[in-house]
């Protein structure tokens, strides 16, 4: 019975550890931060209807657009160098790529900060701030505004299809056959 009362409460200590490991580790990888977003966003687009600006990374092909636009939306670690490579491919295959940090200002390789971020970041505000994105591709000459599209990774998708949901005016989806090429037949 002692040994049963003393791996209970040792189990008991570990999870009360864990219980308190988490929210610290959370505090400390914000304050680890170090502003990792200044690195990674090269644009400032302006809040519309009173909201905040949104940074972004902006990626364009080279010659003269209008080009096709898609709004790249990050998983739930935030922007990070992984979907800034991902928007550079694309701006190579002849697309605008536009990846607003949605997070407002966070990043995180932690994953239980970016579960922390997901859950603290209000659908409203994101939608508020893609709101602002799109008025501001709306205003640029490089931006063909019949042709915005939307699309996201992980937390990116389900954000991608909540905000599909809101606006309307996005590019409906369409799936072109012409660029796929037959397997070859051994």
């Amino acid at each position: 019975m002692k040994n049963v009362k003393r791996v209970l409460l040792g189990l008991l200590a570990v999870l009360a550890i864990l219980i308190l490991f988490l929210p610290l580790s959370i505090f400390v990888d914000s304050l680890l931060d170090g502003n990792r977003l200044d690195a990674l966003t090269n644009t400032t687009v302006p809040g519309v209807n009173g909201g905040p600006d949104v940074r972004a990374y902006v990626a364009k092909p080279e010659g003269e657009g209008p080009f096709p636009t898609v709004i790249m939306i990050h998983e739930f670690y935030g922007l990070r160098e992984s979907v800034v490579g991902k928007a550079d491919f694309l701006a190579k295959e002849g697309y605008l790529v536009i990846a607003p940090d949605t997070f407002r200002g966070s990043t995180t390789s932690w994953i239980p900060r970016a579960i922390y971020q997901v859950i603290n970041t209000k659908p409203e505000d994101v939608n508020a701030d893609l709101d602002s994105v799109y008025a501001w591709l709306e205003t640029q000459s490089d931006v063909d505004s019949d042709r915005i599209a939307i699309l996201g990774f992980c937390y990116g998708g389900r954000t991608s299809l909540v905000y599909s949901l809101h606006n309307n005016k996005l590019a409906p989806p369409s799936f072109s056959t012409a660029r796929l090429k037959p397997t070859p037949k051994c």
